[in-house]
C-alpha cells in the first residue's frame, strides 16, 4: 500500500506525469501506518478510518487544517518521544483506543509532548488518553486560547501526566461540554486532572467521575483560575489529593462557577478544603461530603483572605446544601478548624437542608480545634437550616 493509503471515496482526481492531486474537499483514506495517518493529514483527507493499531515513528510532520473525523474503531494511537496532533481546523475523533498486550498502553499513550494540541475545533468521543506526558501544560490535551473544545463524550484520561499544570487537560479558551467520562489518576503540579484558567470557559462537566488524581502543589482534581465554569453536576469526586490546597477543586480569586452538584468521597489536601477550596465566587453547592481531609475545613474551606488580593466578594458561596459525614480537620502542632466547613472571612449566604454528622476537628501535640462540624471565623452566615449530630472538636 502507498503512503496515502486506501482511498475510499473521492469526487475527483487530477492526473498529471504520472502523480495525482487531489483537488476534492472530500474523501476518505483506512490506514494501517503512523506514516498513511500523516499523510492523510497532509493531504486533508475528510475521514480517516484505522485498520489496525498504529505506533508512531516519528512526530505528526503536519497540522490538521481542514475539516476531520478519525475513526478509530477500537484501535489505538500510539506515540513516542515526538509532538503529538495539532489541531487549527475542525477535528472530530471517535473510537479511538482497545486494551492491547502487556505493557501497550490504550488509546493515545506515550505522548511526551501533549497527545493533542487545539487550537481550532475539536470533538473528542469513546475514546482513551493513557500515559502522556507533557513538560509545560496538559498532559493529554492543551486547547489554547483560540480553541473551542465542543464534546469530550465517553473519554478516559488515565495516568496522564504534566509538569506544570493540568494533568490530562489544559484549557485556555473554550469547553461547552465535558460527559460521561472519567478522569483518573492524573498527576501535575496543580490541577491534576483539569486546569481551566485565565478567561478560560467551561459550560458544563456532567456525570464524570474524578478518581485518585494528584497536585503537588493546588486543585487536586481541578483547578479554576481567573476562568469560568457554568456548571458541574451528577459527578463524582474520589480519593483525589493535593499537597497543599482543594483536594478536589480549588476555586481560585478572581474565578467563578454558577453550580456544583456533587458526591466527594476521601479527598485530602493537607492545608486546607479537602473537598472544595473556594476563595472566588461559587453561586450554589449541593453536595454528599463523606470523609474528607484537611487541617483547615475538612470538606469545604471558604475564604476572602488572599495574600495576592482579591474581588471584594470573593470567598463567596451563595447557596449550600448537603450531607457532611464524617469529615475531618486533623492538625499536629498548628489548629484544626472546621470538621466539615471552615468559613474564614468569607462569605455564605445560605446554608439549607443540610445534615452534619460526625465530623471532627482533631488537634494533637498540642494544636488546637475549632468547630467539629463549622468554623465560623470572621466569617458571614446568612441563614442556617441543618441538622448536627455527633460532631465533635478535641484538642
Amino acid at each position: 500500500m502507498n503512503l496515502f493509503g486506501k482511498i475510499g471515496k473521492f469526487s475527483k482526481l487530477v492526473f498529471a506525469f504520472g502523480l495525482f492531486t487531489l483537488s476534492s474537499t472530500t474523501f476518505a483514506l483506512d490506514v494501517t501506518t503512523f506514516d498513511e495517518l500523516n499523510s492523510a493529514i497532509n493531504n486533508s483527507a475528510a475521514l480517516v478510518t484505522f485498520k489496525d493499531n498504529l505506533s508512531a515513528t516519528s512526530g505528526f510532520n503536519s497540522d490538521v487544517t481542514n475539516r476531520m473525523t478519525i475513526e478509530g474503531e477500537g484501535f489505538d494511537l500510539l506515540g513516542n518521544s515526538n509532538y503529538g496532533m495539532y489541531n487549527e481546523g475542525n477535528l472530530t475523533i471517535n473510537n479511538i483506543g482497545t486494551i492491547t498486550e502487556d505493557e501497550i498502553s490504550d488509546g493515545f499513550s506515550n505522548f511526551s509532548s501533549v497527545a493533542i494540541e487545539n487550537y481550532g475545533a475539536l470533538t473528542i468521543t469513546n475514546s482513551v488518553f493513557t500515559s502522556n506526558s507533557g513538560d509545560g501544560a496538559g498532559g493529554a490535551i492543551y486547547n489554547n486560547s483560540r480553541g473551542t473544545i465542543t464534546l469530550i463524550d465517553n473519554v478516559n484520561f488515565t495516568d496522564n501526566y504534566a509538569d506544570d499544570v493540568g494533568g490530562a487537560l489544559f484549557n485556555k479558551g473554550n469547553i461547552d461540554k465535558i460527559q460521561n467520562s472519567t478522569f483518573e489518576y492524573n498527576e501535575s503540579f496543580g490541577g491534576g486532572a483539569i486546569v481551566n484558567e485565565y478567561g478560560a470557559v467551561i459550560n458544563l462537566i456532567d456525570n464524570v467521575t474524578f478518581k485518585g488524581n494528584y497536585a503537588y502543589d493546588m486543585s487536586g482534581a481541578i483547578s479554576n483560575m481567573e476562568a469560568y465554569i457554568a456548571e458541574i453536576s451528577n459527578s463524582k469526586f474520589i480519593e483525589n489529593e493535593a499537597y497543599i490546597f482543594g483536594g478536589a477543586i480549588k476555586n481560585f480569586e478572581y474565578s467563578d462557577i454558577g453550580k456544583i452538584d456533587a458526591e466527594f468521597t476521601s479527598n485530602f489536601a493537607y492545608q486546607g478544603g479537602g473537598a472544595i477550596m473556594n476563595s472566588g465566587i461559587i453561586e450554589s453547592v449541593n453536595g454528599a461530603f463523606t470523609n474528607n481531609e484537611s487541617e483547615i475545613g475538612g470538606a469545604i474551606y471558604n475564604t476572602n483572605y488572599n495574600v495576592m488580593g482579591n474581588r471584594d466578594d470573593d470567598g463567596t458561596i451563595g447557596t449550600l446544601t448537603g450531607t457532611f459525614d464524617g469529615n475531618i480537620a486533623y492538625s499536629e502542632g498548628y489548629y484544626a478548624a472546621g470538621g466539615a466547613i471552615s468559613n474564614s472571612e468569607g462569605y455564605i449566604y445560605e446554608i439549607t437542608n443540610s445534615k452534619f454528622i460526625n465530623n471532627k476537628a482533631e488537634g494533637v501535640n498540642g494544636a488546637y480545634a475549632y468547630g467539629g462540624a463549622i468554623d465560623n471565623e470572621y466569617g458571614y452566615i446568612g441563614s442556617l437550616q441543618a441538622t448536627f449530630i455527633g460532631n465533635q472538636a478535641n484538642s
